[in-house]
């Protein structure tokens, strides 16, 4: 009898999560979407000031010439083209300004705008650069 009970008493356990109507269970998926739809545009927001609190530090170190900052949050592929229009690939933007030969007294940078594209971010903006060298 013990046996038939405990078999009953774990029946009746998981009973009523099977017997929970097809509606209730669709009214709680559509509310779980909607939770997570109402979240989404915070998330984008947050992502977005991250971004862009990144880019304003990322500025900073240039003009502290922080290359182990900028090398950490510097692509691969990375491209600079100055105001003269010669190119500058990742290494030797930071091989000139390990030397000096880059010396940034300003980085300003305003007008921030982050597009998000599922885990990818563009960010465009104004850029206000002083130098120390006219070669740059």
């Amino acid at each position: 009898m013990n046996r038939t009970l405990t078999v009953g008493m774990v029946a009746a356990a998981f009973a009523p999560t099977a017997m929970v109507p097809a509606s209730a269970r669709a009214q709680a998926a559509t509310e779980k979407k909607a939770a997570k739809k109402a979240a989404a545009p915070a998330a984008a927001a947050s992502a977005e000031e991250e971004i862009q609190k990144l880019e304003k530090e990322r500025a900073a170190a240039a003009v502290k010439a922080d290359t182990a900052f900028l090398e950490k949050y510097t692509a691969d592929d990375y491209t600079f083209i100055n105001r003269s229009g010669q190119l500058a690939d990742r290494t030797q933007t930071m091989s000139r300004l390990k030397s000096g030969d880059i010396k940034l007294t300003a980085n300003d940078v305003s007008d921030l705008k982050v597009r998000l594209y599922g885990n990818t971010a563009v960010v465009t903006g104004r850029p206000t650069i002083r130098t120390r060298r006219s070669r740059f």
